[in-house]
C-alpha cells in the first residue's frame, strides 16, 4: 500500500523525465522508509503480542482495525478542518514523501494532488 502511494504521488508531482533523472535516490529512500515503517510494525506486533498473549495474526488483525478506525476518524475530522489549519498540516504532507520527490516537486502539490489524497 504505502509503496504504491509513493508511486502514485510521484506521478503526480513529477514529470516522467524528473522521475528517470531522480529514480535511483527516490527508490532509496522509499525503501528506507519502507524498512523504518516495517521496523516499526514488527515492535509493535510482537509488544502487543507479549501484552495480550495473543496470537500474532490476531494482534495484527486488532492493529489493523485501529488503524483503519484511526483513519476513518481522521478522515472525518479533516472535512471540518478550516483552509488556515489545513495549511498547517502540509509539513505533515511534505515530510512523509521521500525527500528527493518533497524537494523536487512540493511546490506543486496543490495544483497537482487532490485535496482528499
Amino acid at each position: 500500500v504505502i509503496t504504491s502511494s509513493y508511486e502514485i504521488i510521484a506521478a503526480m508531482l513529477l514529470s516522467e523525465d524528473e522521475f528517470y533523472d531522480n529514480k535511483e535516490a527516490i527508490v532509496q529512500e522509499v525503501l528506507d522508509k519502507l524498512r523504518s515503517l516495517a521496523h516499526m510494525e514488527a515492535e509493535l506486533l510482537f509488544r502487543e503480542k507479549d501484552n495480550y498473549q495473543e496470537s500474532l495474526p490476531q494482534v495484527s488483525q486488532i492493529i489493523s482495525n485501529s488503524i483503519n478506525a484511526a483513519t476513518d476518524a481522521l478522515t472525518h475530522a479533516l472535512d471540518t478542518v478550516t483552509a488556515d489549519e489545513k495549511e498547517k498540516l502540509l509539513p505533515l504532507f511534505r515530510d512523509h514523501l521521500p525527500q528527493t520527490l518533497a524537494n523536487l516537486s512540493f511546490d506543486r502539490h496543490t495544483e497537482r494532488v487532490p485535496e482528499q489524497y
